[in-house]
């Protein structure tokens, strides 16, 4: 058996998906080939948020675009390297959010995988999909140990949480939302629907919209000396934010220190440390780059003065023998306890080779970022022989992420239908709104008005004519 490694990437768009170049998309991707260590991708993930305009989303129209993004992804990967060819396990998506799975054929032979099952939910108001997750999961056979098939459950998810500093609790009621109602159907009768976390490693990927918190504009007036300062060039602190990596050493120290009082900043980890919001999971360290939002369009470096920064786009994972250290709050849990995981911190065989964004990317308000996920080759001595044996037997991931219990499937399909009925009807209310209007909603909507008035005028009888 040997390893795997996962190249896996996020995107927020800012609806420019179809606008993306060949050399933007080679640009993006390139980190996957250009390494210096030998480390191969076996299977490439790639999220994107934003992939179009929501009037476009919401209406149905962006399929074809998904279908030409899937084309243009493969192609590219199997133009960039010689040495390995990839083939689409997945794809999906939910209005401008996007997934795909990609594998090498080498490392992950077709005839190692087991079904593929895709499931999407929306977080907006009645389950429209303008902020949500698509999921896909895939069942890998990892190698044999004493003549039996190790398999393994690969769950893949590209999500976009709610927008605007303020919102903390909404994203966090959104990821929630995602634990009970993402559920992956059954394979087959010895199978059961499952949910986030019933798999062997799980992968959280997208715009996860948490900013630095507001000791961040502390920061700001440090480093522009007073207020006036500031106001007269409000982009003086972006070499702390953003900096460049200079040969001197001591250059690289004073960044990394600049970089983890960012961090400390951090919204998501602050959430994460209080235990409200995706326990369990892990990632690289993010001082190895700059906050990914608000970018300049079509500049390397600097942000928007009036928008706080943020590590907004996110790769966090879990893998199935993660487990815990230290006592819970000082409360003398023994280690072995895997019940709780307040105050403890989470460790595993499973690594993060690189995390880093691309703020070569220009194209959006987002930088693109990547990881490099290694995951060791599954341990000879499970616990559980027959755990991993067959599809129907994977390991899981071991701790209580969530204590909410799955939707109802009855409710949840329903749940998802109003929601994808309300993603048309709202689209193609909208798309008809522009197209009157000449691309002007306000001139489409006077149109409109006029449109219903005379409609009004003849259903009732009153025609001045």
């Amino acid at each position: 058996m040997s390893e795997l490694n996962v190249f896996a990437t996020t995107f927020n768009l800012a609806t420019r998906a179809a606008a993306l170049t060949d050399g933007e998309l080679h640009r993006w991707l390139a980190p996957m080939w250009n390494r210096k260590d030998g480390v191969k991708a076996d299977v490439v993930v790639i999220s994107i948020q934003e992939m179009s305009p929501l009037h476009v989303s919401m209406s149905g129209l962006s399929v074809p675009l998904v279908d030409k993004l899937s084309s243009r992804f493969l192609e590219n990967l199997n133009d960039a390297t010689d040495s390995s060819t990839y083939y689409q396990i997945a794809s999906e998506s939910l209005c401008s959010i996007g997934l795909w799975v990609f594998a090498e054929e080498q490392s992950v032979p077709k005839s190692k995988l087991g079904k593929v099952v895709l499931s999407t939910t929306g977080f907006g108001a009645g389950g429209t999909g303008n902020k949500g997750a698509v999921g896909a999961r895939v069942l890998i056979d990892r190698g044999a140990i004493e003549g039996q098939s190790q398999w393994e459950s690969f769950t893949f998810i590209s999500t976009h949480l709610a927008a605007h500093d303020y919102a903390i609790k909404t994203r966090n009621a959104n990821y929630q939302t995602m634990l009970t109602s993402l559920i992956f159907p059954a394979t087959s009768a010895l199978d059961v629907p499952s949910r986030v976390f019933d798999t062997s490693h799980c992968f959280v990927l997208g715009d996860l919209n948490y900013r630095l918190s507001d000791k961040v504009r502390t920061v700001e007036r440090r480093v522009a000396g007073n207020e006036k300062d500031q106001q007269k060039n409000p982009h003086r602190w972006d070499s702390i934010v953003e900096g460049s990596l200079s040969p001197d050493q001591s250059d690289r120290s004073e960044l990394f220190a600049q970089r983890k009082s960012l961090v400390e900043m951090d919204t998501l980890a602050e959430q994460r440390g209080r235990n409200q919001t995706m326990l369990g999971l892990r990632e690289g360290p993010l001082t190895s780059f700059a906050p990914t939002y608000k970018r300049l369009i079509g500049k390397v470096e600097g942000y928007h003065p009036k928008r706080r920064p943020g590590y907004t786009d996110r790769i966090l994972f879990a893998s199935h023998d993660d487990r815990l250290e230290g006592a819970s709050n000082g409360d003398g849990v023994d280690d072995d306890d895997q019940t709780s995981l307040i105050g403890r911190r989470v460790v595993g065989r499973t690594k993060a080779l690189v995390y880093d964004s691309i703020p070569e990317m220009t194209i959006s308000d987002h930088k693109p970022v990547y990881s490099i996920i290694n995951l060791p080759p599954p341990l000879s001595d499970r616990s559980t022989p027959s755990m991993g044996s067959t599809p129907y037997q994977t390991p899981r991931l071991p701790f209580p992420y969530s204590v909410q219990a799955a939707s109802d499937p009855l409710v949840l399909a329903m749940y998802n239908g109003v929601g994808r009925t309300t993603d048309r009807v709202i689209g193609f209310a909208w798309y008809s709104t522009l197209i009157l209007g000449g691309g002007k909603e306000v001139v489409g909507i006077a149109v409109e008005v006029v449109l219903l008035t005379v409609l009004l005028f003849w259903w009732n009888g009153i025609w001045p004519f």
